[in-house]
């Protein structure tokens, strides 16, 4: 990639624990933040805008929130949208976004645009069961240009001009499932969610010495500001049109007899696509879309797509669903799909007991998921079947 600011972010944030995917969908998550909807690429039957809706998925002390301060940090500096940040309902957004805003800066901002940034996703809304439902359709720029109406009964109703909204969250797994329903999945707000994950810190670091690059959100807004300023089309640039098109053409191919429930192969063209946006303002203010730019986008986008599956594996629910889910996801993880025993219940320490184990694998045998042998050492393992473990290799077009 040729040099970029956010090139220069990773940089300053090189010495942090946080996991570097968790800075680098942050970053572009205020790149699309700023940009709102001043930008976009006509794709003939509709406008796409490069908002993006980004969750961080990981155990607790992972540093998710670091990269969310940052994110927020920089967005405010800007001045130039919205931020909702906190707690609150999704119909206290949309009361918001119906209102002309004034922002620190004196910016009056008329249209529905807006940031929505939080360290812990789950207690960031006030239950409701519309929230998921809302902000499925409040995703969608180009279908609500325009106006949008919310009518209910006792307030009126309330108008959103020109929405685009982009959203940066966090949680753990355990959260995660307990927020997101299986009409979640199934209708279209997780199809339209980044969801990242992550095992590890990205380094062990106790920071008591000053690294020699820190991050400080002044060193990194003026060309922010900049791109907060651009208006208009993006262009695609040299053989970037072919190499995508190359690459949707195979992708649908190879997605055709899927099983994805959640609507994320079927939106894969279309963040591809956002995030090329993304990868181009971070390089330049031009409005053309590199090769490059493609390439890596749809390198980013595809790690992705495997993540959805991992984290609503075991979101069902039958009573032993996330251990049974934890156990897929470890056999996932190992190069031959093989575990011991011993090993097994190592990894998964207070996640599950010996009993809680054997009537999992009992499940996934009976299922015809895992199978039983002895290995070199006579110790008890468990295999994945290849045949199960190919339907999560489709998420990735036949990729491991």
């Amino acid at each position: 990639m040729t040099h970029s600011w956010l090139i220069d972010l990773m940089k300053s944030v090189d010495a942090a624990e946080s996991p570097r995917p968790f800075f680098y969908w942050s970053a572009l998550s205020v790149v699309s933040a700023i940009v709102r909807n001043q930008v976009y690429l006509d794709k003939f039957m509709y406008k796409l805008y490069p908002n993006i809706f980004v969750m961080l998925v990981a155990k607790s002390g992972l540093r998710k929130g670091v990269p969310i301060k940052m994110a927020k940090e920089l967005v405010t500096l800007i001045g130039n949208t919205r931020i909702f940040a906190g707690r609150g309902s999704i119909q206290g957004i949309i009361n918001e976004l119906s209102k002309a805003h004034t922002l620190p800066s004196g910016l009056i901002i008329k249209d529905a645009t807006g940031f929505i940034v939080s360290s812990e996703f789950s207690s960031s809304f006030v239950q409701d069961p519309q929230t998921f439902t809302l902000l499925t359709d409040l995703y969608d720029s180009d279908y609500n240009s325009g106006e949008w109406k919310n009518v209910i009964k006792g307030t009126g109703t309330e108008t959103l001009k020109d929405v685009s909204l982009t959203m940066l969250s966090a949680t753990n797994q355990s959260h995660f499932k307990s927020t997101i329903s299986d009409t979640d999945v199934s209708g279209g707000f997780i199809g339209r969610t980044l969801i990242v994950t992550a095992d590890k810190k990205q380094q062990v670091n106790a920071l008591v010495k000053r690294p020699l690059q820190t991050f400080n959100a002044a060193d990194h807004i003026e060309y922010l500001k900049e791109l907060a300023k651009l208006k208009g089309e993006f262009n695609y640039y040299e053989d970037s049109d072919d190499i995508y098109e190359a690459w949707y053409t195979k992708f649908s191919s190879d997605i055709e007899d899927a099983d994805d429930k959640t609507g994320t192969l079927d939106r894969l063209h279309d963040h591809v696509l956002k995030v090329a946006m993304l990868l181009s303002l971070c390089r330049s203010p031009d409005l053309r879309i590199l090769p490059e730019d493609i390439i890596n986008a749809v390198k980013s986008c595809e790690m992705l797509t495997l993540n959805v599956k991992k984290t609503i594996i075991g979101s069902g629910k039958g009573q032993m669903a996330p251990q049974t889910g934890a156990v897929l996801t470890l056999l996932m993880k190992q190069p031959e799909l093989k575990i011991g025993r011993k090993r097994l219940l190592q990894r998964l320490w207070g996640d599950l007991d010996a009993n809680e184990l054997d009537r999992v694998i009992e499940t996934l045998i009976q299922a015809g998921a895992v199978k039983v042998f002895r290995d070199e050492n006579k110790e008890l393992s468990y295999e994945l079947k290849q045949e199960f473990y190919d339907q999560y290799r489709s998420m990735k077009g036949g990729k491991t």
